[in-house]
């Protein structure tokens, strides 16, 4: 669904969940950063190349916004990351937390190809992991002077066939970053369970986004982002 095929009153409604979804990610999410396990963000950023020895190296809120968001979804204790440890512990009884924490459980990562942009609202993309096509608002990136062809990202599914980012998505501005992201895809793509979403293992999953993720933390692909 591109969306423009769906009517103003559609739009602002999607939008109005959007803005509920978001604010409730950002109020949760602060509770939530004490559940990662153990050593999982020294470990996070290991995988996606923010330390020196045993020191961690983060130059910016964007960096700390990426560590934090692949720590959440990728660093398990035993089977559990800090979404389930989060859930377990509290066990949210309101609708929309219930919702929430549902539609976090089945995010995914992957690279998208944007196929139309809707200023104010956000993009019509194909996911080159699946082939699937949706909507994904941003309201920032849809709006910005630069417009990427490709861009990666963690997405929750918050209403049929619309989609928004877990963090931020992060465009990719290079090609020699694009051709490296491409390569680092087909790699993985052997080990794809083809018409299924997640594609992959939880452990090729995380492997996938720390590979595709330094790549872009390489390039400097996060200049010139706005995170809400």
């Amino acid at each position: 669904m591109r969306p423009a095929d769906t009517d103003e009153k559609q739009r602002e409604k999607l939008l109005d969940e959007y803005r509920k979804h978001r604010e409730l990610g950002r109020m949760l999410f602060n509770d939530m950063i004490k559940y990662i396990p153990g050593e999982g963000l020294f470990k996070a950023a290991r995988k996606l190349g923010l330390t020196s020895g045993k020191t961690l190296v983060i130059g910016s809120d964007e960096e700390q916004s990426i560590l934090v968001d692949y720590a959440f979804f990728n660093e398990y204790s035993g089977k559990f990351n800090a979404i389930d440890r989060y859930v377990n512990m509290n066990k949210p009884t309101a609708k929309e937390e219930i919702e929430f924490f549902s539609d976090m459980r089945s995010s995914f990562f992957s690279i998208f190809r944007i196929t139309s942009r809707l200023p104010g609202f956000g993009f019509g993309v194909k996911d080159l992991m699946t082939g699937n096509c949706f909507s994904l608002i941003d309201v920032n990136l849809s709006e910005s002077e630069y417009c990427p062809n490709v861009m990666t990202g963690r997405v929750a599914m918050f209403a049929e066939s619309c989609g928004c980012s877990t963090g931020s998505l992060i465009p990719l501005r290079e090609r020699s970053a694009i051709q490296l992201v491409e390569q680092t895809a087909n790699k993985y793509l052997r080990h794809a369970k083809f018409r299924t979403q997640p594609v992959f293992s939880n452990k090729h999953a995380a492997s996938f986004q720390a590979d595709v993720q330094r790549i872009q933390l390489k390039h400097n692909s996060l200049a010139g982002i706005a995170y809400e």
